[in-house]
């Protein structure tokens, strides 16, 4: 009987353990999970979702996680899915870009639908002045991009204070990688030399004029539209005029126009990536934007 009562109190004391044991490891996977998604933020797009990558980097339970797909490009007629209504749900803010870029966007009927998230437009310390009312294509311009990014620091520190410094240490760092190609693209400025130039998306508009070029005509074919014979005759003739020196477009959409312009007048178009799309890499807006200084300055020096 003795025994039994110590067999019996041995397995009462061995279950004890494995209990607390697995109490211990449940909190502890608890406050893991807890940690991962302390603060849940949610990107409108692409280039929104790359810079706040970079704002938010290894700052402890933030999850960061982009609204659209990355193919999706620029967001004409996008409309929120079921899987995006659930993400918003459970968001605690949603950064976008603003300028009119985000169509679904009803500020009212989100704040009923979703009272806890906060949406916040990073273009609100944009300089108003330099800005075309219908184009939001603000990250092309790499003034305004660092400007965007400061406002993703701002707003993240804003609603997260605890860790403010990590945030706005993140935005310098990111902020000195901006103006590497600063200095690069004023290299560029020169040899663009305030010549005319006619854009096949209106994306580069912005870049266009960080580069003092002087846009005479915008074909805009971003998703596919398509080019009338009047707006055709109207740009090979500017460029029969000497008043357009390059064409700048985008190889997704304006590379069959750019032939035919091509074939009309001589002049071929340089392609550059108006980085509305690409890899879900934080280096991803800088590797690109690099990449198009890059092809500017061997084509803008040939001619």
């Amino acid at each position: 009987m003795k025994n039994k009562k110590t067999v019996m109190a041995i397995m009462i004391a061995v279950l004890t353990i494995i209990c607390i044991a697995i109490c211990v490891l449940a909190y502890n996977r608890r406050k893991e999970i807890d940690a991962n998604n302390r603060l849940n933020v949610v990107t409108s797009f692409y280039p929104v979702y790359i810079a706040t990558l970079n704002i938010a980097d290894n700052v402890p339970g933030v999850k960061v996680t982009n609204l659209s797909k990355p193919e999706t490009g620029c967001l004409h007629d996008y409309q929120l899915s079921s899987d995006d209504a659930k993400l918003l749900a459970n968001a605690d803010i949603l950064l976008v870009n603003g300028g009119g870029m985000e169509s679904f966007l009803d500020t009212k009927k989100f704040a009923k639908k979703y009272p806890n998230l906060k949406v916040i437009s990073i273009d609100e310390n944009l300089p108003k002045e330099e800005l075309d009312e219908d184009n939001a294509h603000y990250w092309m311009n790499l003034d305004f991009y660092q400007i965007y990014s400061q406002k993703i620091a701002i707003a993240l520190a804003d609603c997260d204070s605890e860790y403010s410094l990590e945030y706005m240490e993140n935005y310098h760092g990111y902020s000195n990688k901006i103006d590497a190609l600063i200095k690069k693209a004023k290299t560029i400025e020169a040899a663009a030399n305030g010549k005319g130039v006619i854009l096949l998306h209106e994306a580069f508009v912005y870049l266009a004029d960080e580069l003092d070029m002087k846009t005479e005509m915008i074909l805009d074919l971003d998703d596919g539209a398509e080019v009338s014979a009047s707006d055709l005759s109207k740009a090979c003739k500017l460029i029969e005029e000497g008043k357009v020196s390059y064409i700048i477009g985008d190889s997704t959409y304006g590379s069959a126009i750019a032939k035919t312009i091509e074939d009309e007048t001589g002049l071929h178009t340089i392609f550059i990536d108006p980085l509305t799309t690409g890899e879900y890499d934080r280096n991803a807006y800088l590797k690109g934007m690099k990449a198009n200084l890059e092809i500017l300055k061997v084509n803008l020096r040939q001619r």
